[in-house]
């Protein structure tokens, strides 16, 4: 799974810089349970890197390697839909095939808000796999590599 995934990303990244593409770069998380099942703590301190195209006004891929709130390696590729538009922002769904989680797809409700022409800052908001209810906020910024 972990090599389809890093095969992923590198197919994407390769040919011309278009100006729809973005390279990601992770953040943080919070999570409203404030210890995993085991007492231990979160990790909400999220490094990472990616790279994102905009198919369509609605549609982007998406893939990279981050570190987890499990504190494990993350590498993913999947796709947002985001239809929902409001001003700078718009809203959305967003699934990817992602190693280092109890499931091997992921899903979040998206928000992408638009801070300049060249950078965003996008929001996941998602339940976390395995708790009693509990969800987890994300946050990383994407930044405009073309024209």
């Amino acid at each position: 799974m972990r090599t389809l995934i890093v095969a992923a990303v590198i197919a994407a990244c390769c040919g011309p810089v278009q100006a729809s593409d973005y390279v990601t770069v992770g953040g943080f998380s919070y999570h409203s349970e404030r210890h995993r099942s085991n007492g231990k703590d979160w990790n909400e301190v999220n490094p990472g890197l990616g790279f994102e195209r905009d198919l369509s006004e609605s549609w982007t891929f998406t893939s990279g390697i981050y570190r987890n709130s499990f504190a494990r390696t993350t590498a993913f590729a999947g796709a947002s839909w985001e239809p929902i538009r409001l001003g700078p922002a718009k809203f959305g769904l967003m699934a990817a095939a992602a190693s280092g989680y109890p499931s091997p797809v992921v899903g979040a409700i998206t928000a992408d808000l638009k801070l300049s022409n060249r950078i965003d800052l996008t929001l996941l908001g998602a339940p976390v796999p395995g708790s009693n209810g509990g969800a987890v906020l994300a946050t990383y910024a994407r930044i405009m590599l073309g024209k």
